[in-house]
C-alpha cells in the first residue's frame, strides 16, 4: 500500500478521534441543585440549603454574558465551591460541570473577588452596646466566662510553594509553606474578624482586629 495513502489514513483517524472526544461545549449542563442534599454536600462540601443562600448572595453580582457558553450564578458558585474544597486540578471540575479549565479559572476568581468584596456584610465585630452585651450574655451561658466578647486563635493555612522573591517568608516552622491567620469568633462559632495578610514564617500577629476599636461599657 502507498505509503502516502497510509499516512492520509491516520490524519483521518486522528480527526475522526479528535471530533470523538472534542467536548460539546453546548450539551446540557445538570443543575447541581437538583442533587439529593447528600450528594451536593459530597461533591461540594456545603450543604445544598448553604450553597443555594451563596447563590442568592452572590446573584446579581454574577450576572452572565448570554454570548458564546453562558454560566448560570448557580453554576458559576457550584464550579467555585467544588474547586476549592476539594483541591482538585481545574480539569477535573471542568469536565464535571461540562466547561473549560480557563472558564473555572475566571469563575474562581470572579467568585472569590466578590466574595471579598461582600465580606464586611457578614464578618464584623459587635460594634453596638446592645450587641457586645448579647455576646457577652452567651459565652457566659456556655462556661461562665465573664465579659468576653470573642474567641481568638491562629491557625497555619497551606498554601502552595511560592516560588517568586520572598518565597521562603511563606514557610513556617514546620517547613511547608502557608499563611498565618488569626480569627475571632462569637459564642456561635461565627466569625467575626479574620487576618489573612500574615506570612507562614511570621510566629506572632499583629493585634490588628477590630477588637482594638471597640470600647466597651460594662
Amino acid at each position: 500500500m502507498d505509503i502516502n495513502m497510509i499516512d492520509l489514513m491516520d490524519l483521518e483517524d486522528l480527526d475522526m478521534l479528535e471530533t470523538t472526544l472534542r467536548p460539546d461545549r453546548h450539551r446540557h449542563r445538570v443543575n447541581p441543585f437538583e442533587l439529593s442534599d447528600e450528594d451536593f454536600r459530597y461533591k461540594y462540601r456545603f450543604s445544598k440549603r448553604f450553597g443555594e443562600k451563596i447563590v442568592g448572595i452572590l446573584r446579581e453580582d454574577l450576572v452572565h454574558d448570554p454570548r458564546g457558553c453562558p454560566l448560570s450564578p448557580e453554576i458559576q458558585v457550584v464550579c467555585a465551591l467544588r474547586n476549592w474544597a476539594r483541591h482538585e486540578i481545574q480539569d477535573d471540575t471542568a469536565g464535571l460541570h461540562s466547561v473549560s479549565q480557563p472558564v473555572v479559572s475566571r469563575t474562581c476568581k470572579k467568585v472569590a473577588e466578590i466574595l471579598s468584596r461582600k465580606s464586611r456584610e457578614f464578618i464584623k465585630m459587635p460594634t453596638t452596646l446592645n450587641e457586645q452585651q448579647e455576646t457577652i450574655r452567651k459565652f457566659r451561658s456556655i462556661a461562665n466566662f465573664p465579659t468576653v466578647i470573642g474567641a481568638i486563635d491562629c491557625t497555619h493555612i497551606r498554601v502552595k510553594k511560592v516560588n517568586a522573591d520572598g518565597g521562603q517568608l511563606y514557610i513556617n516552622r514546620k517547613g511547608f509553606s502557608s499563611i498565618n491567620v488569626q480569627v475571632v469568633c462569637d459564642a456561635d462559632l461565627k466569625i467575626m474578624d479574620i487576618v489573612t495578610r500574615w506570612r507562614g514564617k511570621m510566629c506572632f500577629l499583629v493585634r490588628e482586629i477590630a477588637l482594638n476599636n471597640i470600647h466597651l461599657n460594662l
